[in-house]
């Protein structure tokens, strides 16, 4: 995976506005591809997404164990998508349509099946209720819906039938055109607040809303979140990304003549956020709806608000080595970074603006 790519890019990295406050021991089988993460109260899972592996540490960063594996029988991850941890259970989304339940001690429990449902992120409203996102095309037009799933029974309710404009067009069957899509587009996230409600938002508005354990919404905020269009360093950053091939080596979207990326639109109001204290934190990164590489990057810009007034705080940037992640989940934030031998550290990240910064600690 060491590419003249990553050795350019480490001359290029930029952590004036993070801070590293907890380090994770390496696992002795070495991540490959980070996909997904969750914290618990007493430590942290993360999914390789290559090995379907999850690796599991407690809340001092010791390594603890690593679970699951590829196949289909108990206890093992059929491609596995995403992950969350809700309560005392740790649920696996995989792409065989199946949501697979851990204790969290890594114990298997059990499975729902959910056929012909693939969630681009998900998020447990209560214990038997799943939020979902997934992506629909419908009248020609991709659509970012969500659905609640009661999972005892397998019924599914439309809570949100969004209309994205972030592919301007698309390859049919009557359309031989290259598809075109925005960069900096817009992006479904779904997160957990620390007043224990469940909050989604779809950034083509700025627009966050809060869900209740039977999924009502009970809470709507609007934030003042500038756009524009993508600057040229933006732009720049935006077409060098490249991603590892499933097959060896490497593709970047210029490898692609039937994609093109648009830059003369703009940018989304973010793709990621995170509900911390009484803060919101809003992360824009370069490809935020391309499947599953939209789930982290290497790269972003964020700004800070206060979440009940909806105050400005601060705003920053930051860039690791390409390949890494930088993931948002229950209120914390994690770096898979990349170091000189091709290995990935992992470690806890606080913004410049967030509460508890600066952290009195730094590791």
């Amino acid at each position: 995976m060491l590419t003249l790519t990553l050795l350019l890019c480490l001359a290029q990295i930029d952590t004036a506005d993070i801070a590293f406050t907890q380090r994770f021991e390496t696992p002795p089988r070495a991540l490959e591809r980070p996909g997904s993460m969750d914290f618990s109260k007493e430590g942290l899972f993360v999914l390789d997404h290559h090995n379907a592996l999850v690796h599991q540490w407690d809340a001092a960063g010791r390594f603890i164990r690593t679970f699951g594996g590829p196949g289909n029988g108990p206890g093992e991850l059929n491609r596995p998508h995403r992950l969350l941890v809700y309560k005392e259970t740790l649920w696996i989304w995989c792409h065989d349509q199946k949501l697979h339940a851990f204790n969290l001690e890594g114990l298997y429990q059990s499975s729902v099946a959910a056929p012909g449902i693939m969630p681009r992120v998900f998020g447990m409203v209560g214990q038997d209720l799943a939020l979902l996102n997934t992506r629909e095309l419908y009248r020609g037009t991709m659509h970012m819906p969500l659905y609640l799933l009661n999972l005892a029974n397998k019924d599914r309710e439309k809570l949100e039938f969004f209309p994205s404009d972030a592919f301007l067009r698309l390859i049919n069957a009557k359309n031989k055109n290259a598809t075109i899509m925005k960069a900096y587009p817009p992006d479904v996230d779904i997160q957990r607040g620390p007043d224990g409600l469940l909050y989604y938002g779809f950034s083509q508005n700025a627009v966050i809303y809060g869900l209740d354990g039977q999924g009502a919404i009970v809470a709507q905020r609007k934030f003042d979140i500038p756009t524009g269009k993508p600057t040229e360093q933006e732009r720049a950053q935006a077409l060098a990304m490249s991603f590892p091939s499933p097959r060896g080596g490497r593709f970047s979207l210029k490898d692609y003549p039937q994609f093109k990326l648009d830059f003369d639109h703009d940018k989304a109001y973010y793709t990621h956020f995170l509900l911390r204290g009484g803060q919101i934190v809003f992360a824009l990164t370069p490809l935020g709806t391309l499947s599953d590489v939209g789930n982290a990057y290497s790269s972003g810009s964020y700004r800070v608000y206060d979440f009940t007034t909806g105050a400005f705080i601060a705003r920053g940037s930051y860039q690791f080595p390409e390949d890494s992640m930088v993931f948002y989940r229950n209120g914390r934030i994690l770096g898979c970074i990349l170091d000189e031998d091709d290995r990935y550290q992992v470690k806890e990240m606080l913004l410049r603006g967030m509460e508890g910064w600066p952290p009195a600690k730094i590791r």
